[in-house]
């Protein structure tokens, strides 16, 4: 483990998540095999604020890698409780769901998204969550493989068509 890598709590570093909200979303649209995705010119501003927002709202926190004074990559997570609808049909009570994770691609391969999945889920562990969920792109294959490598598989699959 590289001394020079750390993972640090969000504390208002809005410009830093900006800038690696906006690489996501434009990574995200590159791999788009449907090319649904965009990234309008105010898409940046607009979502962290959303981002800001449904991490206070849900018990969540946001998380940065650093190597030494360079932010490479983000994490951000929410607590989920399942309503009385919803445990009519599942049997989870509270889990922690991964909104976003960002690795800068030239740190991509090295272990950087595993720490920051392990630090959200022991978050989330601490919080009582019985469950870690993340959505991916489907043709976004080096995140499956980070998940995959974590413990993470398959539960849901939303396929779509064009008509």
């Amino acid at each position: 483990m590289d001394p020079m890598m750390k993972i640090v709590e969000y504390n208002g570093e809005e410009e830093i998540l900006l800038e690696q909200m906006i690489a996501l979303q434009d990574y995200l649209v590159q791999i788009d095999p449907m090319k649904q995705l965009i990234r309008t010119p105010d898409y940046g501003p607009h979502y962290v604020n959303f981002t800001l927002q449904r991490v206070a709202e849900n018990n969540g926190k946001i998380y940065f890698a650093k190597y030494g004074d360079n932010y490479i990559g983000c994490i951000a997570g929410i607590i989920l409780q399942q309503s009385p609808h919803d445990l009519r049909e599942n049997i989870v009570k509270k889990e922690g769901r991964v909104i976003e994770i960002f690795v800068v691609s030239n740190f991509r391969g090295h272990e950087i998204g595993t720490r920051l999945m392990h630090t959200m889920e022991k978050y989330f562990k601490n919080k009582g969550c019985e469950y870690m969920r993340v959505e991916v792109l489907a043709d976004n294959e080096l995140a499956q493989r980070l998940y995959r490598s974590n413990g993470f598989q398959n539960r849901m699959i939303d396929m779509m068509k064009e008509i």
